[in-house]
């Protein structure tokens, strides 16, 4: 269960959201625990997770992305499958994933250790 709309207030925890069905902090924590894919990486996953509390909507919303979610990769962009999230159950309001985005890719060439990989993001 996520977000409820009443006068844009979530109902679960009582803070004001802006994007319909976004709750900042409810929406961004269940997708952390329900629906997001791991690095495996502590710096990294940290990082990911630090900028996903500042989204204020699933477009502003920053993952690790795994290789097998990728089809038709290129060199520079593949497609992404399930790549938006969705209020599919409006009643419990939960959210899944759904479509496709087209996304650039950029193969970090020997990467030591995860600051250098923060350090291109």
């Amino acid at each position: 269960m996520i977000v409820f709309k009443e006068n844009n207030i979530c109902l679960k925890c009582g803070e004001p959201y802006i994007y319909y069905h976004w709750c900042m902090i409810c929406s961004v924590k269940f997708v952390q625990e329900n629906l997001c894919t791991w690095s495996g990486n502590k710096e990294i996953d940290n990082f990911i997770k630090e900028t996903q509390q500042k989204a204020n909507c699933p477009q502003e919303f920053f993952e690790w992305i795994p290789y097998n979610k990728f089809e038709n990769a290129s060199n520079c962009s593949a497609i992404w499958k399930d790549a938006y999230f969705y209020l599919y159950n409006k009643e419990n309001h939960e959210i899944c994933r759904y479509g496709e985005m087209k996304v650039t890719l950029r193969y970090l060439d020997d990467c030591k250790n995860s600051d250098d990989l923060l350090n291109e993001v």
